[in-house]
């Protein structure tokens, strides 16, 4: 129990250490961002600084397993450089009791970011989206970004290539109409303002000296071009629903997990149903084709030719009402089958990203533990600048995780890999480098921190890697 008091009294310092220098960097850029985005946009430094304290919850998320990693290398390192682990090992310890403290303290750790994951981050991020949907209510400007293509309102599609935030002036636009209640036309203007609707509904965009070239949806060989001194665009505003369900509604990063379970379970309940009205409508539409296939479907007076060239309309349109009422009908199954396909993806699709979140919630917490035990026996194999190496790779390590996370969620939510192996991956890959370290300060055995270099050097001759003096951390036997 001393030596057990001892590693976490030891611990201390450098874990708070390594989470203060951690979270310094990751506040530092989202204050950088926050600065480009919103202060110099002209927003009110009091909603800066909301917006800025509700998006800490994610830096601590991020900073408590990498300051375990580190903090535990640190105190380790330090304590292989002075001998301690030597000392403690001649004592009769076995290795592995040092680590029994380190997982005490990971697994609590684990526990609390856990807790942290489900209950508070969610809160968290959901006033997050609600301050900026308030943002874009009050100042449409504000969010916009000059060059990009906007594609946030339905129908429309955006280009602007200068913006005022502060006025709302904008210059250079392009708006590109594409809806099923109109002709597609592309709108271009020199300048414009771009205002809020007295109710919200509406973002109106005046323009000023331009032209609007427009194609007929009807196939007609035309071309329209009108020009303009001023118009006026109103578009709906996409955050109005926000407004009205802000305290409500919640997507799936602002829920917990049995909030998600519970969508999950809806999600498959709706699944069933389908499932049985697509099986049901399928039983109707085979008999229905087979009852089509003891009708004459064709007038027999038209030719091979003038079949080939009638659309289903026409064709349709010169039966005669015995075959026209069949024919329709099984049309009009065969559109409710894909319209219950298309459900059912899209349900499915919903499902993985909420199994995504939910496993997510699970696996960053369990990375404490993984990184305790990564951090450890790399800690005790180095030996003073040996330290700096280990936590260059304890980074890579951690780096990793993070892309197998990132990348694996964005996978899993496209339906492409399972949702549940996508969000564990990461775990699972340096889960195993942990064990691997374990075994080999178990059995005193050394690992070559120069063996990425060489394969590169081997296979790679023309890539030059950086030289580093340290090429190895040893366990050293005790007499």
């Amino acid at each position: 129990m001393i030596l057990y008091r001892y590693i976490i009294k030891e611990l201390i310092f450098p874990f708070i250490v390594s989470i203060c220098i951690i979270s310094f960097f990751f506040v530092m850029q989202q204050a950088v961002l926050l600065a480009e985005r919103i202060i110099s946009k002209g927003i009110d430094l009091g909603i800066v600084l909301e917006i800025f304290a509700v998006q800490l919850g994610w830096i601590v998320v991020l900073a408590v397993p990498m300051g375990i990693l580190l903090g535990t290398l640190w105190t380790f390192g330090r304590m292989s450089g002075d001998n301690e682990i030597t000392s403690i090992k001649a004592s009769g310890q076995n290795p592995i009791n040092l680590l029994i403290p380190v997982l005490a303290a990971a697994s609590v750790f684990t526990i609390l970011i856990y807790f942290f994951n489900d209950f508070v981050l969610p809160d968290a991020n959901h006033r997050t989206a609600n301050l900026l949907g308030d943002i874009a209510r009050k100042k449409p400007a504000a969010l916009i970004e000059p060059r990009i293509l906007i594609r946030d309102y339905p129908g429309y599609a955006i280009y602007i290539d200068d913006v005022d935030p502060q006025t709302g002036v904008l210059k250079d636009i392009r708006i590109f109409t594409d809806s099923h209640d109109q002709d597609p036309s592309t709108t271009i203007a020199d300048s414009g303002l771009i205002q809020m609707t007295p109710d919200q509904q509406y973002i109106r965009l005046s323009l000023f000296n331009g032209e609007t070239h427009s194609i007929p949806r009807n196939g007609k060989n035309e071309y329209f071009v009108g020009r303009f001194g001023k118009q006026v665009v109103c578009i709906k505003n996409i955050d109005t629903d926000l407004q009205r369900t802000q305290s409500s509604y919640r997507g799936d990063r602002e829920k917990t997990t049995s909030m998600m379970y519970a969508d999950v379970a809806d999600l498959k309940m709706s699944n069933l149903q389908n499932y049985n009205e697509f099986n049901q409508t399928l039983d109707s539409l085979k008999n229905r084709i087979r009852k089509l296939d003891s009708l004459s479907l064709t007038d027999s007076s038209l030719t091979q030719k003038d079949t080939d060239s009638l659309t289903f309309e026409m064709w349709v349109a010169q039966l005669g009402a015995d075959k026209k009422i069949p024919i329709l009908k099984v049309r009009d199954q065969a559109n409710l089958i894909d319209r219950v396909t298309r459900r059912l993806t899209s349900n499915n699709l919903m499902i993985a990203q909420y199994t995504v979140e939910i496993h997510k919630k699970y696996a960053m917490p369990v990375a404490c533990i993984i990184f305790a035990l990564i951090g450890a026996p790399l800690g005790i194999m180095a030996r003073r600048g040996g330290l700096t190496v280990g936590a260059t790779y304890s980074i890579i390590f951690f780096i990793i995780n993070w892309i197998c996370l990132i990348g694996g969620e964005a996978l899993a939510d496209k339906g492409k890999v399972n949702p549940i192996l996508a969000m564990w991956f990461g775990n699972i890959l340096t889960g195993i480098v942990a064990v691997i370290l374990i075994i080999f300060m178990l059995r005193d055995r050394s690992i070559r921190f120069d063996a990425i270099p060489l394969f590169f050097k081997r296979h790679f001759p023309k890539i030059r890697m950086p030289h580093n003096k340290f090429t190895s951390i040893i366990f050293q036997k005790i007499p």
